[in-house]
């Protein structure tokens, strides 16, 4: 069985002088914890704390959004894609959330959001648990996802999932994008996909995000964040960097577009690069 997400309430403490103990189980021993284990205790609480909160605004986007137009042909339509961080995001040196495009199918016969445009906690937890079992195992052919795992081992190396998956639109439309849906039932995705991805933003916190979604896509980019800042155009349509409060985001090529292969490595570089770009600019 895999490792769940959402791991079981603990209790923690402090020494007199603040430094943090380790209580052993059973044995009822007491004794000072080392760094390693403070620090990776601290990590554990950072990202229960923001599961818990992903949920329940996934829960209020969800119940905010007319899902009944959404899945009125559900057989046309994915799941519903609601991304989670791995513990191993909290214990990274940069944070960084990688955003693609949308999935070309999800949980399309277990998404009961899909079925019933019911909004419940138990479905939202599943969702969010099959996100990050994905990200962690899944789809080793997909450029995509190769390019996910490259980011996540050059900010922690040796994991596969220390950043964070994240898609511009919740759903796909018959295995590709959803632009191409009804006008009334495509700004119900927009929607919901813009308020799902402005609170990853908030809840995580993220450093940078790398916007893997290409230049035809820009516009829904502004929409979703019309208060961006554009940082550098370092090549017009292939990297663009900006920013959305105090988050530096880069937006580049998708990796399925060879030529856009060196713009993603750039990208990587600017990502780890504490001190970015801070060159001033007008809106792109």
């Amino acid at each position: 069985m895999s490792k769940e997400i959402f791991p079981a309430s603990f209790v923690s403490t402090e020494s007199a002088d603040g430094a943090p103990l380790r209580i052993g189980r059973g044995d009822e021993s007491i004794r000072r914890a080392t760094r390693e284990e403070a620090e990776r205790a601290q990590h554990s609480s950072q990202h229960a704390e923001a599961v818990e909160k992903l949920k329940a605004a996934y829960v209020q986007a969800l119940q905010r959004a007319d899902l009944e137009t959404l899945f009125a042909t559900p057989d046309a339509l994915s799941g519903v894609f609601l991304p989670c961080p791995a513990e191993t995001y909290y214990a990274s040196k940069r944070r960084v959330l990688v955003v693609g495009q949308e999935t070309r199918g999800w949980r399309n016969k277990s998404c009961s959001l899909r079925a019933t445009s019911q909004v419940n906690d138990a479905e939202v937890a599943a969702s969010m648990q099959a996100t990050w079992e994905f990200a962690s195992h899944g789809a080793r052919r997909s450029k995509f996802m190769q390019f996910y795992r490259q980011v996540s081992a050059q900010v922690s190396p040796g994991t596969r999932d220390a950043v964070v998956w994240s898609n511009q639109f919740c759903v796909s439309f018959e295995s590709g994008s959803p632009v191409r849906l009804p006008e009334a039932t495509f700004h119900v995705v927009k929607e919901l996909s813009y308020d799902l991805l402005r609170a990853q933003l908030d809840i995580l916190q993220p450093q940078v995000v790398i916007f893997t979604t290409g230049p035809a896509r820009d516009r829904y980019l502004k929409e979703c964040f019309p208060h961006y800042q554009t940082v550098k155009v370092f090549e017009p349509r292939r990297l663009w960097h900006f920013k959305i409060g105090e988050i530096h985001c880069l937006r580049t090529s998708h990796p399925r577009w060879a030529r856009g292969t060196e713009h993603l490595d750039r990208a990587i570089q600017l990502a780890l690069d504490p001190s970015l770009s801070c060159a001033d600019g007008e809106k792109a």
